[in-house]
């Protein structure tokens, strides 16, 4: 039987972990960066240190050589700094493969990038996906298929937070001093708060719409910039959004990049449900879920953690798509940019220091009073 043949545009922390996942499943795989020092640090550094030793079945290539390489991967997976994504999402449909995944965030906060994406995407025939793995975790896949059941006109609420110092991402990449060495010290860049852990807005609108869609709604949002300041200047450390749609549902949103240890938490509250999850504590994953019409269909669940699971988690859900198996909670690539058009208008909502009302099938806002 044919391998799968995946190529691997970047060649970061990222771009390891994805290489080790697909190796897990035996794929041929090929890496490719524009920085020589990047791919030699691949090969000598952090391969080896997190996974033992290099794997020589994996090529490691100059992005220049990209274009060789039309129609020869089955999956085309992008984890470069995000206002890189656009013109590298363009590069990839152009190889034609049968699967494209860009990693998160999708792009950044410009709502001129959003709409060409939006439009790229529309016109391509290739799925896209997005990188949000933490929707694919067990304790998420056991967590939203309970609440699946709720009927699509059920009041909800959610309550998220994302807190999480950048220890963490800094400890994963040790060639960089601190987050001013990259995209993530510059929320015009896709860092910060609010786009880098966007996991935290992904989940609560992903929880939010389960059975159900929502055209508009309203939002306001307190960003707070390192260093006193403001937008595009620095980058943003904490996050606090709180989401209005016209059906009635809350969502809340807290993001940060100081906490420490790390807070996340997703809960969700309803006349039929109340429930919590919770990630990374003391690598495990738990679950809470409290049946208020029957006790005995209550929930509690852990579920042990490991970073590279994350990625396992994506490549195998692509695995099954190229199967022909489905999937279920994988980001669209349109879901994770209605993610980053929301979160651009949280920046725009803490600007102005206005109401915003938002629409998600136009990306459209405007100032309320």
């Amino acid at each position: 039987m044919k391998k799968i043949k995946a190529g691997i545009i970047g060649a970061g922390s990222i771009g390891n972990h994805l290489a080790n996942s697909c190796r897990q499943l035996d794929w041929d795989v090929i890496v490719f960066d524009k920085d020589k020092n990047s791919l030699d640090r691949f090969r000598n550094t952090i391969y080896p240190s997190r996974y033992g030793k290099f794997d020589p079945q994996i090529k490691l290539v100059d992005v220049n050589f990209l274009q060789d390489y039309q129609n020869e991967f089955d999956v085309l997976l992008i984890g470069t700094p995000p206002s890189s994504h656009l013109n590298l999402l363009k590069d990839a449909i152009n190889l034609n493969p049968k699967l494209i995944m860009v990693e998160k965030p999708f792009v950044p906060p410009n709502l001129t990038i959003l709409k060409e994406a939006r439009q790229i995407i529309d016109d391509s025939s290739i799925p896209i996906y997005c990188g949000y793995n933490h929707r694919l975790s067990y304790v998420a896949r056991v967590f939203l298929e309970h609440l699946e059941v709720l009927p699509s006109n059920s009041k909800r609420k959610v309550v998220v937070n994302w807190l999480e110092s950048w220890d963490g991402i800094l400890k994963a990449h040790p060639w960089l001093n601190g987050p001013e060495d990259s995209y993530l010290g510059y929320s015009n860049q896709g860092g910060g708060a609010l786009f880098e852990h966007s996991h935290g807005i992904d989940l609560g609108v992903l929880t939010k719409m389960l059975n159900r869609k929502c055209k508009e709604g309203i939002l306001s949002s307190i960003v707070r910039f390192h260093d006193g300041k403001v937008f595009p200047e620095s980058y943003d450390e904490k996050v606090s959004i709180n989401f209005q749609f016209e059906d009635g549902d809350e969502v809340n949103v807290t993001q940060d990049v100081v906490t420490l240890p790390a807070v996340k938490t997703v809960n969700f509250y309803n006349e039929k449900f109340d429930a919590a999850m919770k990630f990374g504590i003391e690598n495990m994953d738990s679950i809470e879920i409290v049946n208020k019409e029957n006790s005995n269909r209550s929930l509690s669940l852990k579920f042990n953690k490991y970073r590279p699971s994350d990625f396992d988690l994506e490549i195998r859900e692509i695995n099954r798509i190229l199967k022909g198996e489905g999937q279920k909670f994988f980001a669209t690539a349109r879901e994770a940019l209605l993610i980053s058009f929301l979160s651009y208008v949280a920046f725009m909502s803490s600007v102005a220091k206005k109401k915003m009302k938002f629409n998600c099938e136009n990306l459209t806002y405007e100032e309320i009073s």
